[in-house]
């Protein structure tokens, strides 16, 4: 926790450094937080995708816990 509150201290700080107002930090960091959503719900979807296809494998018989012989 400390960590990343040290982190984003830094990168306030380096915001500011290189010349962006208060305002404009707070717009980045909500776009990052969106962004961030946005590709947690795309590797969601993935995920259930590759789930789903296996579900389907195993119900056909192409995939089991077995071991080929």
């Amino acid at each position: 926790m400390y960590m990343n509150w040290l982190e984003n201290l830094r990168a306030m700080d380096a915001l500011r450094s290189a010349g962006f107002n208060r305002r404009q930090i707070h717009q980045l960091k909500r776009l990052r937080r969106k962004y961030c959503r946005k590709n947690q719900r795309e590797q969601s979807q993935l995920d259930l995708a590759h789930l789903q296809f296996a579900r389907w494998l195993v119900m056909r018989g192409k995939l089991t816990e077995q071991l080929p012989q």
